[in-house]
């Protein structure tokens, strides 16, 4: 980023998979959701995002996963105009991720 940053955000950062809602089967009982969406998620990932949405220049220091997800919450970082001075773990420990169902209850 060109400015300097405003708000520096450190701690979490993962890379979500969140599915669209699906309805309440009950235990033991797997739902095919329709989609699924992969995002930016944790605590200083979800903080930036929120603040550059405000206006604020927001920067995330933390430190991804050297694979797939760790490359996509940089490109996702970076298109939200956050700076990201990651640092990649090297191989073999991978990105952390998380998944998130919405379940109808009604």
């Amino acid at each position: 980023m060109s400015e300097s940053v405003e708000v520096l955000c450190a701690g979490i950062v993962v890379a979500d998979h969140v599915c669209t809602p699906v309805p309440h089967c009950g235990r033991r009982r797997a739902v095919m959701a329709d989609g699924m969406l992969l995002t930016i998620g944790g605590c200083a990932a979800n903080a930036a995002v929120d603040l550059a949405r405000m206006g604020v220049r927001a920067a995330i220091v933390g430190r991804v996963g050297a694979d797939v997800f760790g490359r996509v919450v940089t490109d996702l970082c970076a298109r939200r105009a956050l700076d990201v001075p990651f640092s990649a773990i090297p191989p073999p420990v991978p990105q952390t991720a998380s998944t998130q169902a919405q379940i109808r209850l009604s």
